[in-house]
């Protein structure tokens, strides 16, 4: 309940924020779209930061770092950190001085004028609106998703479905509440006074986190000296040449078990009792929970190693595909 208590706690006091800017407002459209151009650099340092800082980088970069290694970290200083960069001194310096002369406010205003064309809206502002929907809806979904994984057990007899925590749909529907009453009465100044806020407590956060991690892995060496002993590959470009011995041992042993499973369902394989025995016997892998691996893949190697699977390219096709729990439609490809 600690960690709900605090997400209510900040999700207030960003209400707070929106509501104190709108005391701010001057009643004009200029100033509610634009602030009238009175956010300073660092407001609009910190609140740009804040608005590329969202899921995908939050939650997104954290689980594909997690499944591809610390490159990720690369990519995205390379695409935020640079690229980023480069198109807001190149091509944004340039548009916030036009359209400080011209009175523009949005994107499509600036293209009318620059193609001498009123229709060009129209088409642009399906295409813009279409960009930024799936940007939006990927915040919404992983903030529900988060509530949801850090309120687990806050309540003791609602939501079992959700694990006793917050349900996703509703804390993403409470986060666009939010998000809409100080976007709303706020304005421009609003939301950039509620990135920046967000953006110092990502940035002060995020470094107390990475500490107490690291401290809590023995420290920041010893931490990337253990995923470099574990998985070696996460930390490298390439693939470790032990990892990929690894992968194809264990992609062998699938394809083993998923040709034995077909010729066995399919076939009528059968192992008599005394091969069975020799199979248990001669199997040297990891037994598993109450030998459950054993007692599958035993069976399966003693059939490949002894010829017993014979089976053809197509049934060996058709065999993994009911091995992946997926289902062939059409001819099936019989080529290796």
């Amino acid at each position: 309940m600690t960690q709900l208590t605090i997400i209510v706690i900040y999700l207030l006091l960003l209400l707070g924020l929106g509501l104190f800017s709108s005391k701010l407002f001057r009643g004009t459209s200029k100033d509610y779209l634009l602030a009238s151009h009175s956010i300073g650099p660092i407001m609009l340092l910190m609140s740009l930061f804040g608005t590329t800082m969202t899921a995908f980088a939050l939650v997104g970069s954290t689980g594909e770092s997690f499944k591809e290694g610390a490159g990720v970290y690369g990519l995205l200083a390379s695409s935020s950190g640079i690229i980023h960069s480069l198109c807001f001194f190149i091509l944004g310096v340039k548009l916030w001085s036009l359209g400080r002369k011209y009175g523009y406010t949005t994107q499509i205003q600036y293209f009318r004028d620059r193609l001498e064309s009123d229709r060009i809206g129209i088409l642009l502002f399906p295409i813009l609106v279409g960009l930024v929907i799936p940007y939006l809806l990927i915040g919404v979904m992983a903030s529900g998703t988060v509530i949801n994984s850090i309120s687990e057990g806050a309540f003791h007899e609602h939501f079992a479905a959700y694990d006793y925590g917050v349900p996703p749909w509703l804390g993403s529907a409470v986060i666009c509440v939010v998000v809409l009453i100080y976007v709303f009465f706020g304005g421009m100044r609003g939301t950039a006074m509620a990135n920046t806020a967000q953006t110092i407590v990502f940035m002060v956060l995020g470094v107390i986190t990475f500490m107490i991690i690291s401290d809590k892995l023995g420290g920041f060496t010893t931490a990337t000296n253990k995923v470099l002993e574990k998985n070696p590959s996460k930390m490298m470009r390439e693939v470790d040449p032990a990892d990929q011995e690894r992968y194809e041992t264990a992609y062998k042993n699938w394809k083993t078990l998923a040709y034995y499973n077909f010729a066995r369902q399919e076939k009528g394989l059968t192992l008599s009792e005394s091969q069975l025995a020799e199979a248990m016997a001669a199997y040297k892998g990891p037994p598993g929970p109450a030998g459950e691996i054993k007692k599958t893949r035993a069976p399966a190697i003693y059939a490949a190693a002894n010829g017993l699977l014979t089976l053809t390219d197509e049934e060996k096709n058709r065999a993994l595909l009911k091995q992946d729990d997926r289902v062939a439609s059409g001819p099936v490809p019989t080529e290796r």
